[in-house]
């Protein structure tokens, strides 16, 4: 473990490479924009970036492959499309951040090994029905699923399933005008 805490840090150079081993890394309330050189890092499985700079993280699976836990509390992040193919990420902490948009979940359905997501503190945690909606977007998994520290009641649950099921009919009614729709701009 290493801890560069608290040390007004504005980028990770290649010094780092020199900490091959290092399986968590913390880099708490310095300033961030951006990680880099991380990739060199084969063991990393937990990397905390709360406190920083960080507003956007672009493919952070070629910097972030083998990640297992993330922590990036308290930045500026407003999507979460650059996680959407880090299959190996068990636990991601995106609170108190600016997301404001529920459909930016949708980036996180689709790994395989995610069960915990803390959103609280995101301007989106204040939508009516907010945990349904989120967890809606893990059909299959619900019962896996850990949302703010906490798991689904069977309400949260029934609601969800209710919310996909609408998705899924909407999806497949929206699908056809869009089949449509492109064919009338062929012709």
């Amino acid at each position: 473990m290493a801890n560069f805490a608290d040390n007004k840090i504005t980028s990770i150079d290649e010094s780092i490479k020199l900490l091959p081993k290092i399986s968590t890394l913390i880099l708490d309330r310095n300033e961030l924009t951006s990680v880099q050189n991380l990739s060199a890092m084969p063991c990393l499985s937990a990397l905390s970036l709360t406190e920083n700079k960080i507003s956007t993280c672009p493919d952070w699976h070629l910097q972030l492959g083998n990640l297992v836990t993330l922590i990036l509390s308290q930045n500026f992040i407003q999507s979460l499309v650059g996680f959407r193919k880090m299959y190996s990420l068990v636990n991601l902490d995106v609170s108190c951040n600016q997301i404001n948009d529920i459909a930016e979940v949708d980036h996180l359905a689709n790994l395989p090994c995610l069960e915990n997501i803390k959103l609280t503190g995101n301007p989106v945690a204040g939508s009516v029905d907010y945990r349904s909606k989120v967890l809606s977007r893990f059909v299959e998994r619900i019962s896996e699923m850990c949302l703010d520290n906490e798991k689904a009641s069977q309400k949260e649950v029934d609601t969800a399933l209710v919310l996909a099921a609408l998705k899924l009919s909407q999806d497949k009614i929206d699908s056809p005008k869009r089949v449509s729709s492109a064919l009338g701009l062929l012709r």
